[in-house]
C-alpha cells in the first residue's frame, strides 16, 4: 500500500494506514500552529496494533479534538492516545458498525516528545477509520496580562498614558510588554492611525506625529481626548436638561470628568500616576452608563443623524398607489417604521393624511406592498430602520412589475453581538471577550439569545478566519466577568480556535429574526441599488415568477456602521442567508451585488421535496407537500426518488387539485438529517405513467426548482457556509467567490429537504479563492459537486475561471456526470494536496486546463473516495 507524506508535516510513519492530507502551515513543524483534522484508516493485524507518532518540535499544549473512532469492520477495536507511552485516555472499544467518541485531550507536552495513535484489532486482522485532530498550544502570549497601575506619584508621559488607557478599553493588539511599539522616539504610525480612526486621539494628530513617548501629557490634553472620544462614540455631549454646552470645561463636568463648577485653569498642569488613573476611572465609569432610550428628537443608538419623523413610510406609499400614481419618492433620512398592528396613533402619523379605502394591513411586517403591480419607490438617501426583529422589513405577495430602488434597510435592535477577545487559555479550556458598548449583551433574554448559539471568528483584519470555523455552544457555559467581559468555558470550542490570538473577533447569532425583504411571488419585480445591513435573510424570493424573473441589481447584504458606544465597525450582516430563492418558475437574475460576512449561504437557490402518500387509482396520487406556498401545476414535470435516493422515473402531470381536510394515511414525519419532513398541504395528481415508488418517495417538481436564474459579475467575501449553493440549472458568469468554507457548491441536500439534482449549469470567468476554511476536508473546498449515490448531476461547465490559494482542494467531483473544464486556471496553493479529485463519476474532461500550482488531479480514487462524499 502507497503512503503518501506531506514534507512539511515531520511525521514519523508506523505501519499502514491512508493519510488524506489536510492543511499545514508554511515550514516544517507548523503543524503545531495550525489545526488539522485528518481523516486516517488504521489497519491492526492480529499480532500488531497500527500505530501513528507525531514528534513535538517544541514546548507547549496538544490539544486533541473530540472526535469520533468509527469502526467498519467485523471485528471490535480498540483505541489509545498516549505521550512517551504514557496513557492519556481510557481506552476506546469501537464495535463493528458503532461510533465511539473521545473526549478532548489536553497534554502538557516537551520538545521530543511522542504522541502516538493507537488502534488494536484485538486478536484479529480490521480497519477503523479516526478523524484526528491536533493543536499546539505555545504556553507564552495567550492570556492578557493583569495591567500595572502607573506609578501613583510619577510624572505620566503620552506613550505610558495611551498604554494604560489602551489597556483599559482592551485595544491590547497595539502593544507589547505593556507598550505601545515605539519607532525611534515617536509612538509608531500604525498605532496613532489606529486611535485616531477609532477616536481615541484628536482627529489629524496621525499626520502630525507629534506624540512623542518622552513628551509629558497635560489634564487639559486627556480632557480633551475624552471629550473626542466621547462625541465620536457616543454622539453630543448633552448636560440634565439636554443641553449642549459650548465650552471643554463645561462638557467636561457634564460627562462627570469635572466636578461641577471646576475649571480647566490648571489644564497645562501635567499629571501624575493617580491622577490620571482617576481620570480613566471617571471616564469609564460614564462610558459604562447605558445610552438612554431613544424618544422623539434623540439621535438613534446605530446612526448619528437625526430621526425623521414627519413622514409615515406606509402612508405615503398608499396614498400615491391608491390614489392612482405610478410612482412614490421618499425624502431622504433615516426613519423608524413601527409593526402594522400597532395603532397608528403610536407611529407618530398625527401629521399624515387619512390613507385611502382598500389599504391593506399585514401584522407580519413593517410594510406591506403585497398584491400590487406597476409602481416605482424612489428611496435613494432614505434609511429605514425596522423596530420588530421578529417581523419582515417588506412583505411582498402576488407582485407584478414593483420597482424599489435607493433604499437601506436595518434593525434599530441589531440581531447578534460582536466582541473582541482579550485572554485564551494555554489549556484550550475558556476564553475571554469583551462586548462593546452598543452591542447586545443581554444573554438571559430568549428573544435575542436562544439556548444554543452560533459563533464565528475573525481575525483582526475582519477577515473570516482561514483556519477554524464556527462554533456551537449552549449560554449555559457564558460566566460573566465583569466590564463588559464573558469567558466562554466549553473547551470543545476552544480547541477548535485556529490560529486566533488575543485581539481577534468572536461573534455570534442572535435568537429569531425575519427577512428585511419577503418575496412570495414578485413577478417582473426589480430591486436596484439596496443595501440590507442587519436582517435574517436579506432577500427572501419564494414561488411565483412565471411570466418575468425577479432583478436584482447593485444590492448588497453587508455590514452596516458600528452602534454609538463602540470602537469597532459592525463585522457581521445577515444572519442567514443574503438571497434565498425557493421554487421559482423563470430564475431570477443577480446582477453587480455584493455579500459580505453573511451568517449563512450568500446565494441559496433550490426547490423543495414532496412525498408521496397515497395511490389512488390507474396514474393517480396524493402528494404531500413539503412547503405551503408550493404549488403542482398541470404540466409540471415529477422526479421520483427511493428513501435511499435512488431515482425511479419522471413523468408530467396531465391533472392537478389542491385537497382539504386530507388526512394520510402514512406517517411523514421522518426525520431527514436536519429537517424533520411535516406535510404542508396535499395535491392530487394524475400522471402520463406510473410512479412506481413505494409509499413515502421523495418527488420533486422539477418545474419549481428555480432553474434558469443568472448570478453576474456578483462579488461574495467571507462569511459562513456556502458563498453560491445551487440546486438548479442556471449561469454563474463574472462573479469572485473568497474566504468562504465552500466557494461553489452544485447539489442537493435532503437533509434540508431542499431539491434538486442539478441538470445543466455554466460557471464562467469566475474566481473562487481562498476557500475550504473548515474542519471538514472531505466537504470544504472550492468548488464541491456532489449527487447522491442512486443520481448524479451532469452537464456541468467550468470555462475560463481561476482557481486561487484554496485550501485543501480546489474541486471535488462526486457522483456526477458530464462535467467539463475549459480553459481554466489552477494557481498555487501551498495548504492544498490537490487540485481536483473525480470518484464515481464519468465522463470528466479537462480541455486546455493550465495547472501552475503543481498539484494532481485525482482520478477515481480508490480507498480513499468514501471519503470525498459523506452525507
Amino acid at each position: 500500500m502507497s503512503i503518501e507524506r506531506n514534507k512539511n508535516d515531520g511525521l514519523q510513519l508506523v505501519n499502514e494506514f491512508q493519510y488524506i492530507p489536510d492543511i499545514t502551515g508554511e515550514g516544517a513543524g507548523n503543524l503545531w500552529e495550525k489545526h488539522r483534522v485528518s481523516h486516517w484508516t488504521f489497519a491492526p493485524t492480529a499480532s500488531e496494533d497500527a500505530t501513528l507518532v507525531f514528534t513535538c518540535p517544541e514546548d507547549g499544549t496538544a490539544v486533541m479534538l473530540q472526535n469520533l473512532v468509527d469502526s467498519y469492520c467485523d471485528t471490535p477495536v480498540c483505541a489509545t492516545v498516549d505521550v512517551n507511552g504514557v496513557s492519556q485516555i481510557e481506552p476506546i472499544l469501537s464495535n463493528p458498525g458503532a461510533r465511539a467518541g473521545v473526549p478532548a485531550v489536553f497534554m502538557k507536552v516537551k520538545t521530543g516528545d511522542r504522541i502516538t495513535f493507537r488502534i488494536s484489532g484485538m486478536g484479529h486482522d480490521g480497519r477503523a477509520k479516526w478523524a484526528i485532530g491536533i493543536r499546539y498550544l505555545p504556553t507564552e502570549n495567550l492570556c492578557a496580562r493583569e495591567r500595572t497601575p502607573l506609578a501613583p506619584q510619577a510624572a505620566v508621559t503620552r506613550a505610558d498614558f495611551l498604554s494604560a488607557f489602551g489597556d483599559a478599553l482592551y485595544l491590547r493588539p497595539y502593544q507589547k510588554d505593556g507598550y505601545f511599539l515605539d519607532l525611534d522616539g515617536v509612538v509608531a504610525a500604525p498605532m496613532i492611525e489606529e486611535f485616531s480612526t477609532r477616536g481615541v486621539l484628536p482627529k489629524n494628530i496621525a499626520e502630525k506625529r507629534e506624540f512623542l513617548p518622552s513628551a509629558l501629557i497635560t489634564k487639559n490634553e486627556v480632557i480633551e481626548l475624552f471629550v473626542n472620544l466621547w462625541e465620536r462614540i457616543r454622539g453630543a455631549v448633552l448636560t440634565e436638561d439636554g443641553e449642549r454646552p459650548d465650552t471643554l470645561t463645561d462638557k467636561a463636568c457634564a460627562l462627570g470628568l469635572l466636578d461641577a463648577g471646576a475649571s480647566l485653569s490648571d489644564g497645562k498642569k501635567i499629571l501624575n500616576g493617580e491622577e490620571a488613573e482617576q481620570l480613566i476611572a471617571r471616564f469609564l465609569a460614564v462610558k459604562s452608563t447605558p445610552i438612554r432610550p431613544t424618544a422623539a428628537g434623540e439621535y438613534s443608538p446605530v446612526y448619528r443623524g437625526i430621526i425623521r419623523e414627519d413622514v409615515n413610510i406606509q402612508a405615503l406609499i398608499d396614498e400615491a398607489y391608491y390614489g392612482g400614481k405610478g410612482e412614490v419618492t421618499i425624502p431622504p433620512g433615516i426613519y423608524r417604521v413601527f409593526p402594522q398592528e400597532r395603532p397608528r396613533e403610536e407611529q407618530n402619523t398625527a401629521n399624515c393624511p387619512p390613507l385611502a379605502d382598500g389599504v391593506l394591513y399585514d401584522p407580519r411586517t413593517h410594510i406591506n406592498l403585497s398584491r400590487r403591480k406597476n409602481f416605482t419607490i424612489h428611496a435613494y438617501g432614505v434609511t429605514l430602520l425596522m423596530q420588530d426583529r421578529g417581523l419582515f422589513g417588506f412583505c411582498m405577495e402576488d407582485c407584478t412589475n414593483i420597482r424599489i430602488e435607493g433604499v437601506t434597510v436595518d434593525y434599530e435592535q441589531l440581531i447578534f453581538t460582536q466582541s473582541e477577545i482579550v485572554a485564551i487559555d494555554p489549556e484550550g479550556k475558556w476564553f475571554d471577550f469583551r462586548i462593546e458598548d452598543g452591542y447586545s449583551s443581554d444573554f438571559d433574554n430568549p428573544r435575542l439569545f436562544a439556548d444554543t448559539q452560533n459563533g464565528e471568528f475573525y481575525k483582526k483584519d475582519r477577515t473570516y478566519a482561514m483556519f477554524t470555523c464556527g462554533a456551537v455552544f449552549s449560554k449555559k457555559c457564558l460566566e460573566k466577568r465583569g466590564n463588559d467581559v464573558y469567558r466562554l468555558t466549553d473547551p470543545h470550542v476552544v480547541c477548535t480556535m485556529t490560529g486566533i490570538e488575543v485581539g481577534d473577533f468572536f461573534t455570534f447569532r442572535g435568537g429569531p429574526m425575519n427577512s428585511a425583504f419577503n418575496l412570495f411571488g414578485a413577478d417582473g419585480s426589480e430591486f436596484v441599488d439596496i443595501t440590507v445591513y442587519t436582517a435574517n435573510v436579506a432577500f427572501s424570493l419564494n414561488y411565483g415568477d412565471h411570466d418575468k424573473p425577479t432583478l436584482f441589481e447593485r444590492c448588497a447584504g453587508i455590514p452596516g456602521p458600528a452602534p454609538l458606544g463602540a470602537l469597532h465597525a459592525r463585522i457581521n450582516s445577515t444572519s442567514g442567508t443574503v438571497f434565498h430563492c425557493t421554487g421559482l418558475r423563470r430564475g431570477f437574475i443577480s446582477r453587480d451585488c455584493t455579500i459580505r460576512n453573511n451568517g449563512d449561504d450568500g446565494f441559496n437557490i433550490h426547490g423543495v421535496f414532496h412525498r408521496l402518500c397515497e395511490e389512488l387509482g390507474e396514474n393517480t396520487y396524493v402528494l404531500a407537500m413539503g412547503h405551503t406556498l408550493s404549488y403542482v401545476e398541470a404540466g409540471d414535470t415529477l422526479r421520483v426518488y427511493t428513501v435511499d435516493n435512488d431515482f425511479i422515473t419522471l413523468c408530467k402531470v396531465e391533472e392537478c387539485e389542491r385537497l382539504t381536510d386530507y388526512e394520510t394515511p402514512i406517517d411523514l414525519g421522518v426525520h431527514v438529517g436536519v429537517w424533520t419532513f411535516r406535510p404542508r398541504g396535499y395535491f392530487k395528481v394524475k400522471t402520463d405513467r406510473p410512479l412506481c415508488g413505494a409509499l413515502g418517495a421523495f418527488v420533486v417538481d422539477s418545474s419549481e426548482i428555480t432553474d434558469g436564474f443568472r448570478i453576474e459579475n456578483c462579488r461574495i467575501v467571507g462569511g459562513r457556509a456556502r458563498g453560491i449553493l445551487a440546486k438548479a440549472g442556471g449561469v454563474i458568469e463574472g462573479c469572485h467567490v473568497e474566504r468562504r468554507p465552500v466557494g461553489i457548491m452544485i447539489a442537493p441536500e435532503r437533509k434540508w429537504l431542499e431539491s434538486d439534482h442539478v441538470f445543466g449549469i455554466t460557471v464562467r470567468n469566475t474566481t473562487v479563492k481562498e476557500c475550504g476554511c473548515g474542519r471538514h476536508p472531505h466537504i470544504y473546498c472550492g468548488v464541491n459537486i456532489g449527487g447522491y449515490h442512486g443520481s448524479r448531476n451532469h452537464d456541468i461547465l467550468f470555462e475560463d475561471c481561476r482557481f486561487d490559494n484554496n485550501l485543501r482542494l480546489a474541486m471535488r467531483i462526486s457522483h456526477a456526470e458530464s462535467i467539463t473544464l475549459r480553459n481554466c486556471l489552477f494557481l498555487p496553493a501551498p495548504y492544498a494536496y490537490a487540485d481536483v479529485t473525480v470518484d464515481d463519476s464519468e465522463g470528466v474532461r479537462f480541455e486546455n486546463v493550465r495547472q501552475e500550482s503543481g498539484l494532481p488531479i485525482r482520478m477515481n480514487a480508490d480507498g480513499d473516495a468514501e471519503y470525498w462524499f459523506d452525507y
